[in-house]
């Protein structure tokens, strides 16, 4: 029998999906130190060369990321609300009913406007202000997150507790429009649970059928 001579692919397969495996770490790795370094410094004085420094790679490589620091910043927030999606959704999964659902989704939207502050901070300051927001992947991103909330919406209607003459598209922009408003310029964690109370029970008054 013979054999197949070697091509100049073959072998390339092991070293292609290694390369790999190294560039999403090194993905990681950037987008971890870009997060922290926004967290500390802002947007305004945050520098490539510290976010480099901090993830112990050359300033070249962080433009194989991003090819801006706003773009950069993009990416983390983009990141984060990956998180996010999938932590709140395995929540809510194991949440039954219309009050207890709401009550998760409101105490994880309080909590990301107190305990992330700072990046919620540059999210509706440096990037939902963006002229193109509305053509980027946080816009696509923010619209995933906010769908969550629109299901548990969905469902409640289904099930008769949710009046059918509201408009989903503006409870939602009451829901976080408001908890935005009221954490953004800042919340005591000891006032948080207070709170949250208050506009859960408002919320779900405004909700119930009559």
């Amino acid at each position: 029998m013979i054999e197949p001579h070697a091509t100049p692919e073959a072998g390339r397969g092991p070293r292609r999906r290694r390369a790999l495996v190294h560039n999403r770490d090194r993905e990681r790795e950037v987008l971890a130190a870009a997060h922290q370094v926004f967290l500390d410094k802002g947007f305004a004085r945050a520098t490539i060369a510290e976010i480099a420094a901090r993830a112990r790679v050359a300033e070249g490589t962080i433009y194989r990321f991003a090819p801006t620091k706003r773009a950069l910043l993009e990416r983390v927030i983009v990141d984060w609300y990956a998180g996010m999606i999938e932590t709140l959704r395995g929540q809510l999964a194991g949440a039954a009913g219309l009050e207890a659902r709401l009550g998760l989704f409101a105490r994880h939207q309080f909590t990301i406007f107190t305990d992330h502050a700072p990046l919620s901070r540059l999210l509706v300051r440096e990037l939902r202000t963006s002229a193109d927001y509305r053509e980027s992947a946080l816009h696509k991103a923010n619209r995933a997150y906010t769908a969550l909330f629109l299901e548990i919406l969905e469902d409640g209607r289904r099930q008769g507790q949710i009046r059918t003459a509201m408009s989903p598209a503006l409870l939602r922009d009451l829901f976080f429009g408001t908890i935005e408003h009221a954490t953004l310029a800042g919340l005591e964690p000891a006032r948080r649970t207070s709170r949250e109370a208050e506009f859960l029970e408002m919320f779900l008054m405004l909700l119930r059928t009559r």
